[in-house]
């Protein structure tokens, strides 16, 4: 389902939670340069390997979020985003929200049926994923995901030691780049409005298989 298939809220609706405040007109990625503007050294996120302040963040996800325009993904596209509790689902989320790019948020116990499921669903053209997690081998089940799935262009590998052809590339890769002042211009220039879909949560249903359920920036951010 293309996301402009999606129900959204009626202009009577949205003109009320905008004007009680309710919906404070921001994106996802404009909370996290607020948080950086007002806390640029505060520690953000720590994992197994990095311990990054808010300013060092930033530089990551917009990093990321140059470098996934440059790889070809695209205002409105829908990107599979399989990983689990590292720092790179973190930038990976915001970089998406920073290009108006819908992240499709994958548990990372999901096997093929799932993700073929939920690629055919949203329509996604790509795949942020590991080789392996836990007891979980990717690899195994991404030629059958792909064949079911033309559309999926980049298969974006994370953590992988080594070249493997399974990938388009790496999400390592795509963050090695200094930000230069038009990739900056050019970020300013792709950023989502509020009413826009930020992302796609899946949810258990009676047919056995996830459904996607779409959040816009407003009412997910009214929500937290």
């Amino acid at each position: 389902m293309p996301l402009t298939d999606f129900p959204r809220h009626n202009k009577e609706d949205a003109e009320a939670y905008g004007a009680r405040r309710w919906w404070l007109g921001i994106t996802l990625g404009d909370m996290l340069d607020k948080s950086t503007d007002v806390y640029p050294r505060k520690e953000a996120i720590v994992d197994d390997r990095v311990r990054l302040s808010y300013c060092e963040l930033r530089e990551r996800v917009d990093r990321l979020a140059v470098g996934f325009i440059r790889l070809g993904i695209e205002k409105g596209d829908t990107v599979l985003l399989q990983l689990p509790n590292w720092a790179e689902y973190v930038y990976s989320y915001f970089a998406l929200q920073k290009i108006g790019s819908v992240p499709v948020l994958l548990i990372s116990g999901y096997r093929q049926l799932e993700v073929s499921h939920l690629c055919h669903l949203t329509e996604s053209r790509a795949w942020i994923v590991p080789d392996a997690y836990r007891k979980i081998d990717y690899t195994s089940f991404m030629g059958e995901v792909k064949e079911e799935n033309p559309q999926l262009d980049y298969l974006i590998s994370v953590r992988v030691a080594g070249e493997n052809e399974n990938f388009t590339t790496t999400l390592e890769g795509l963050m090695d780049r200094e930000l230069t002042a038009d990739d900056k211009h050019e970020l300013a220039a792709r950023r989502p409005l509020p009413s826009d879909v930020a992302h796609i949560l899946p949810s258990g249903g009676t047919t056995g298989l996830p459904k996607g359920i779409p959040r816009t920036h407003n009412d997910y951010i009214c929500k937290v």
